[in-house]
């Protein structure tokens, strides 16, 4: 029983790394991709560019502000600490 709940932790925590480095680089791949493709394969101007831009980093941090208040506060500082990568 004991190898089987280390087991489930280690897995949870696994889970939790990989899924928080994907999600990390996903957002900070689109944020450079979103603005170079509406450049050159959209070949829009460079006011649309911005405004991709904005409301791609605007989305960003509204989806952020939501998952994030609603983690209590006691669980927020151990899963920032635990969503580093080794």
């Amino acid at each position: 029983m004991k190898t089987t709940a280390n087991t489930m932790v280690l897995v949870n925590f696994l889970m939790l790394l990989s899924v928080t480095f994907t999600m990390r680089s996903s957002t900070n791949m689109l944020m450079t991709v979103v603005p170079i493709f509406t450049k050159y394969v959209i070949n829009a101007d460079v006011f649309f560019v911005g405004l991709t831009a904005t409301l791609y980093g605007i989305g960003a941090m509204a989806s952020n502000i939501f998952v994030n208040g609603r983690i209590s506060v006691d669980k927020t500082q151990r899963l920032y600490l635990h969503s580093w990568p080794l």
